[in-house]
């Protein structure tokens, strides 16, 4: 019982090193275009991407049983996709906030 308790926790530990990897990736060619481009760098906005990115491969990769790398592409992929619903909302409540 304790042995199949420890082999799933491993095997969920694998997806979120790969979600956190795949995270990592996105946050890293986010911060070379932000610092090539001249713009200031939020360190709290950096760890909570590569954070989210290890949250969401390791509850998808656990979920659907995955491939370790498509865990990390799923990091990748998530948190890009999250920050852009994001960003659209949030842009959409702050013209509708200056308008009114």
């Amino acid at each position: 019982m304790l042995e199949s308790i420890i082999t799933g926790l491993s095997n969920n530990l694998i997806y979120i090193i790969a979600g956190l990897v795949g995270g990592f990736a996105r946050a890293f060619f986010g911060l070379y275009k932000a610092v090539n481009a001249g713009m200031e760098v939020n360190t709290w906005h950096f760890i909570i991407t590569v954070v989210s990115a290890g949250f969401i491969g390791g509850i998808l990769g656990t979920i659907f049983k995955v491939d370790y790398r498509f865990a990390a592409l799923i990091g990748f992929v998530g948190t890009d996709f999250l920050e852009n619903v994001l960003e659209g909302s949030m842009k959409k409540n702050i013209a509708l906030q200056k308008t009114a």
